[in-house]
């Protein structure tokens, strides 16, 4: 977070793998990355992503990365973008 020199308020992180997920909280620690400002989560990205635009709570930045295309993931992606945000 430091090298890129922007106050981050909260990095969410998916898989759907609960065991993924606990793995990415660890990688956390490990880069001296606070607690607080990270939110790890084990669920489907579209459910994950189609919440957060019902809750008017959008993303700044979406970085996709799924096992193969990632066709599947473009409209609720898009959707929970904030205008202006960075996919």
């Amino acid at each position: 977070m430091k090298e890129i020199g922007v106050d981050i308020q909260k990095i969410v992180s998916n898989d759907w793998d609960p065991e993924a997920a606990k793995l990415i909280e660890r990688n956390f620690e490990f880069n001296d990355i606070p607690k607080e400002k990270t939110e790890v989560k084990a669920m489907d990205a579209l459910d994950l992503m189609y919440e957060k635009r019902k809750e008017k709570d959008y993303y700044d930045v979406i970085d996709l990365d799924p096992y193969g295309t990632a066709v599947p993931f473009l409209d609720s992606s898009i959707q929970a973008l904030e205008d202006g945000g960075f996919l």
